[in-house]
This record gives structure tokens, sequence and C-alpha cells, in this order.
């Protein structure tokens, strides 16, 4: 049976977006940024896969309205929340909005007169859909063909999304495809190119695809242990990449935030264990009280993308989202959760809960001055 209050929060957030999507037809640009913002904190930090399906085609319509004809952080901001719906919706999503939106997104990619903010966004959403919702391995391809083009961009925005987009996508396609043609065709002199950014995030990103790339190679080879240097066979001297990840691993870049520095070193420092060692990562997030382990660069390249993407979302969706629990092939056993009524009863200091632990703190302090008093006496 559902707690009448999480029913009441839920019908607060579909009238939400109710309202947000009739916000969307305003004429007023600011009024219509507003609902975005809206909609894209409701979607990341909730998860009601319902309410995105009652009303997928007044999604579909109006935002693609607003990636078409917005302003740069309406179109910026109309991408991120396609990107949202489709995590929340799943594999539901119908087809030919996938379609037809990585190809409007894929307009936007290639313009270098949108700036950073929206082509950044667009190569977001066009990777999470796919990644998500694509029907066939053709078109994953086709976009990571065209954002491989951008990992080597002059901002360093693009470049970081475009890096991240293509290590996303790689998680999805083929073994084959990948080591025979991705490296050879599109990918050889600009991920090297990549890591030596003088951008920390950039380059770190762009080392973090490597391990993706070699531990790929690794397994298509049946080699059970992973080898970072079986990429020199593939894209050749790898010295000068090697020496660019020691100096992230050591170096923090001021106009980084204070937070994005430490990941990003931590990253850097993670990857050259896994040079040195043959250690592949694995990461532990405990999600109601039950751990959920993430193995391996593959796992780790789809958790990082998702972690930025959903950003303190991610958690709501780990529990919830049925799609994240088939993605990393786990599963959380039901914790009820508890009314106002009964946290009351037990946390309130007036609770019965509260006396009881009162009392029982008493008798036991009581114990241990007895106890001490005796040890006093026997010294004496």
């Amino acid at each position: 049976m559902s707690d009448p209050e999480d029913l009441e929060q839920g019908d607060q957030v579909a009238d939400a977006v109710r309202a947000a999507l009739d916000s969307l037809t305003e004429r007023r640009g600011a009024v219509r940024i507003n609902a975005l913002k809206s909609l894209c904190s409701a979607l990341s930090n909730r998860y009601r896969q319902d309410v995105v399906e009652e009303n997928s085609f007044t999604f579909m319509d109006r935002l693609t309205r607003c990636v078409q004809k917005g302003t740069d952080e309406e179109q910026a901001l109309a991408c991120q929340c396609m990107g949202l719906m489709v995590i929340t919706a799943g594999c539901g999503v119908d087809p030919s909005f996938i379609q037809s939106s990585c190809k409007l997104l894929s307009v936007l990619i290639k313009d270098k007169n949108n700036s950073p903010l929206v082509r950044t966004s667009a190569i977001q959403a066009a990777a999470v859909m796919c990644f998500v919702a694509a029907s066939e391995e053709a078109d994953s391809r086709e976009l990571v063909e065209l954002v491989v083009n951008y990992v080597t961009d002059r901002s360093d925005s693009v470049a970081s999304a475009a890096v991240e987009a293509v290590s996303l996508l790689t998680t999805v396609l083929s073994a084959e495809y990948v080591c025979d043609s991705l490296i050879h065709d599109h990918l050889q002199d600009r991920i090297l190119k990549a890591v030596e950014n003088p951008n920390n995030q950039v380059a770190a990103d762009a080392a973090e695809l490597l391990c993706l790339l070699a531990e790929i190679m690794c397994d298509q080879a049946g080699d059970d242990e992973f080898d970072f240097y079986v990429l020199e066979a593939y894209v050749g001297d790898i010295s000068n990449a090697v020496e660019r990840i020691h100096e992230v691993a050591g170096t923090a870049q001021k106009r980084q935030a204070k937070k994005d520095r430490g990941e990003t070193r931590t990253t850097a420092k993670l990857i050259l264990r896994a040079m040195d060692e043959g250690e592949s990562p694995d990461e532990v997030l405990t999600i109601r009280r039950q751990p959920i382990h993430f193995c391996g660069w593959k796992q780790l390249a789809q958790l990082d993308f998702l972690r930025s993407y959903l950003a303190q979302g991610l958690d709501i969706h780990l529990q919830e989202n049925e799609l994240l629990s088939e993605i990393f092939d786990f599963e959380l056993s039901e914790v009820r959760k508890l009314s106002k009524k009964e946290k009351k009863s037990m946390f309130s200091k007036s609770s019965q809960a509260a006396k009881d632990r009162s009392q029982k703190r008493g008798k036991e302090r009581k114990s241990k001055q007895k106890t001490d008093r005796f040890r006093e006496q026997d010294s004496d």
C-alpha cells in the first residue's frame, strides 16, 4: 500500500511537470527558460516514468520547438531536458522521436556558430538518447563518428563532452567495430591529442577513454588481465600521453572548482594504478543500505556519465529507475518508508521510544558508576 504522503508528493510533481509543459508555449523567453529549469529539476531529482509517458507527445513537441527556436540558454536546457526525459522513460520512447531528435541535435553540434553551451548540451543529450534508446547499432555508430571529431575542439567544455560521449557510446558498440574501425579510422590521432590537452579535465576524460579502449582490446584478445600498453599496437607511441597523465595526477588547476580538481586528480591516479599494476577500477555506492559494485572501465564510463547528467538525482534513479537496474545489473530489496506519524513516534523527544531509550541509557550510566566505585575501592 502506498504511503499517502508519497502519493501527495507524487501528485505535486505531476502537477508541476504539467504546468511547466504548459509554460513552454508562452511567448516570453524568460518564462520558457524557467519552465525548462523546473522540468530538468523534476526529471533529475524525481523518478516519475508515469508522468513522462502520459505526456510524452507534449514533451516531444514542445522540447523540439525550444531547441529549434530558442536562445542559447533555452536550447541548452531543452537539450538537457530531452536527455532526462529519455532516461526516465527508458526504451519506451518512440523510436521516431529518437531519430528526429538526434538529427536535430547533430545540426546543433556541427554548427560552430553555436555557443559552446549549446553544442555541449547537444552532444550530451544525443549521446544519452542513443545509449538508452537507439533501435540499431548503426545509429550509435553514426553519432560516435560525428562526435569524435570534437574531442580536440577549441572549447574545453565541448571537448570534454565529446570525449565523455564517445566513452559512453563505445560501451554499447561491438568490440569488432571499436577495434577494427572506430580506433583506426576515427580515433587514432585525436585521442592522443585529447590526452595532451592543457586542460586537466579533458586530459583525464581522454585518458579514461584510453583505459576503456584497452579493456575492450584485452577482452577481444581473450586476456583476463588488463594491459594498458596493448594500445600501442593500435594508436602508436603513447609515452607523451603517459607523461601527461602523471602530470594531471600531481597538479591542480585553479580554474577548476575545488571538488572537480580533486575528482580529476583521483581519476588520473586510478588510471596510473591500472597502467602500472593492471588493476581494474571498482567503485561501490551504497543505495538503501545495500552496496552496489561498479566494476571495470565500461561500467565506470557509464556511471560517470550518468552521475554528471543526473547530478544529485543519481541516487533517486538508482533506487527507482528500472533502466539503471538493467544497465548495471543489480536489484534492490524493498525498504518500507516510515510515515510522518511513525517517524514522530520513533524520534520525537516526547515519544515512548525516546523515553525507553533515555531510561536504558540512565540504567547503563548507573551500572557503570557502580562498577567504577568498586574498582576504586579495590585499588585502595
